[in-house]
């Protein structure tokens, strides 16, 4: 949640004011946040699916869980972004946009996050590991020529392109297609699958912290020659294949850098679960972003509110340098802890002694672990 709110703070910069080697790394950086937030969200939801024995009395609670976030959350995050997108986004209270489309006409990542909830099943608990990494690798790769495909002439056909494919140039309505997201959140599942063998003892903890590291090194090199082929290619057949098809290529979230963005991802798994399940300490750190993480729906939706819609209602409409922006993220991600913190008190999922009693449920887990 703390890469959303960098995502999102940056939003309010003017990338003149940020010098070029700083402003691409910051992206880079928070391109992470939205694979983040569909893979551990995939690995949480197919995590619960293995550990019952029933996996269809999970699948009838999450389905209105799913439902939930696809109708109140989008709706939600339509007033809490209201003004970011009305005064940044549309152009002010000039702008040609109805206000339906400016309150309810964008379609945030948990819109499609509440979609995977319904239809994953299906494809996490009846199809075996490697018929759903051969699958993920299909539904990666299947859009990269779709997408390159030319469909001026039918604006709903490219319109349904964009929904589930993507799109080579910016999207006009829809930033996340469904299929190369729904990999994303399937590569989740192999994380959830794993560490609910760990829980029903079919592998031992430090095993499966050797696998996720061999595979995270796989993924690192996998991304490192992916994205060199695409060079080799730009350089080789540039001015000679269609100009989309290289833009579908393009390096970025759901095609060369992936495996790499996954790479991390596991590696902080994997170093998260040495400190806390192996050696049995759970920081004061890790308590604190575990808040975000516990009321990570309520946070997703107030911190548009926080970091997004009150800087555009005070005139910071892409304005800021890079100082301005490590203030308004510093102050966004302060503000937005304690409201979340708050709210999870209130809910009764956050206890007076929170982290006493998770820092000794970790220490005694792994005493038993090793007795």
């Amino acid at each position: 949640m703390v890469l959303v709110l960098l995502q999102h703070s940056y939003l309010s910069t003017n990338s003149k004011l940020i010098p070029f080697f700083i402003d691409k790394t910051i992206w880079l950086i928070t391109y992470s946040a939205a694979i983040a937030f569909v893979s551990i969200s995939g690995a949480i939801y197919s995590y619960f699916l293995f550990m019952a024995h029933n996996w269809k009395s999970i699948y009838k609670h999450y389905a209105k869980r799913a439902l939930f976030i696809i109708i109140v959350g989008h709706i939600a995050i339509g007033f809490t972004a209201y003004y970011f997108n009305t005064i940044v986004l549309y152009g002010g209270s000039s702008g040609s946009y109805s206000l339906f489309r400016k309150l309810l006409g964008s379609f945030p990542i948990t819109d499609v996050i509440g979609f995977f909830m319904l239809i994953a099943p299906a494809f996490i608990v009846r199809v075996p590991p490697k018929a759903r990494a051969a699958l993920v690798v299909f539904l990666l790769l299947i859009p990269i020529p779709i997408k390159s495909l030319n469909l001026s002439d039918n604006h709903a056909l490219n319109i349904l392109k964009e929904v589930l494919f993507g799109t080579p140039t910016i999207p006009e309505i829809f930033w996340f297609p469904l299929v190369p997201w729904f990999a994303i959140f399937l590569c989740g599942s192999f994380v959830g699958e794993a560490l609910a063998n760990v829980n029903q003892n079919r592998t031992h903890i430090t095993v499966l912290l050797k696998r996720i590291n061999s595979t995270a090194f796989l993924l690192l090199a996998c991304s490192l020659g992916l994205t060199l082929f695409y060079k080799l290619l730009k350089i080789t057949f540039n001015g000679h294949v269609n100009s989309n098809f290289l833009l579908s290529l393009y390096p970025n979230q759901t095609t060369t850098l992936l495996p790499g963005y996954l790479a991390i991802l596991v590696w902080i798994l994997a170093a998260s679960m040495k400190r806390i399940d192996v050696m049995g300490r759970y920081d004061k750190l890790q308590w604190y972003l575990s808040i975000l993480g516990r009321t990570s729906f309520f946070t997703y939706i107030v911190q548009f509110a926080i970091v997004e819609s009150l800087p555009a209602l005070l005139g910071i409409n892409r304005s800021l340098n890079l100082v301005g922006f490590g203030l308004l993220f510093v102050t966004g991600v302060v503000i937005t802890w304690w409201v979340s913190f708050i709210y999870g008190r209130l809910r009764g999922w956050i206890t007076g002694r929170d982290y006493q009693e998770l820092s000794q449920v970790a220490y005694m887990e792994t005493k038993n672990r090793v007795a």
